[in-house]
C-alpha cells in the first residue's frame, strides 16, 4: 500500500463546511463544540486503534476490519482525508486475508500514524488563541 502523502490529511473544504455548520451565531472563528469535537479525536481513535492491532495481532480479522470501519467514519465526520483512505483500505482488505502479515502491520502502523498527524493538526487549528494573538 505504501504511504499516503498525495492524500492531504485534511480535506480543507469539509474541514470549512464542518466549522461553518458549528459556527452559527457563534462569533469565535473556532467554535467551542468544534473544539471539544477535535478535543475528543485523539483519545478516542487512540483507544481504537490500540483495539484494533490487538485484534489484527490476535488473528481476529473481522473484529479489526469493524474497528476500521469506526475509524474511518471518525475520520469523516471531522474531514480527516488520509485516515479515512487508510481505514478504508484496511477495512476492506482485513476480512479477505486468510493470515497477518507484515504488510498489514505495516498498515495499520501508517493509520495510527496518520490518526496521530491529523489530531496534532486538528489542534493547531482549534487552539485557542495565545495572549499574543488577540
Amino acid at each position: 500500500m505504501g504511504s499516503e502523502p498525495d492524500v492531504p490529511l485534511i480535506d480543507e473544504a469539509m474541514w470549512q463546511q464542518l466549522r461553518a455548520s458549528l459556527s452559527e451565531g457563534d462569533c469565535d472563528p473556532v467554535p467551542e463544540v468544534l473544539r471539544e469535537v477535535v478535543h475528543r479525536y485523539a483519545p478516542t481513535s487512540a483507544a481504537r486503534l490500540r483495539d484494533l492491532r490487538a485484534q489484527v495481532q490476535a488473528g481476529r480479522l473481522e473484529e479489526a476490519a469493524k474497528l476500521a470501519h469506526t475509524v474511518k467514519g471518525n475520520g469523516a465526520m471531522i474531514g480527516a482525508a488520509r485516515v479515512v483512505r487508510l481505514a478504508s483500505a484496511l477495512e476492506q482488505r482485513l476480512p479477505r486475508l486468510p493470515v497477518v502479515t507484515a504488510e498489514v502491520l505495516a498498515q495499520v502502523g501508517e493509520l495510527e500514524h496518520a490518526c496521530a498527524a491529523t489530531a496534532a493538526e486538528l489542534a493547531a487549528r482549534t487552539a485557542a488563541p495565545t495572549h499574543d494573538e488577540q
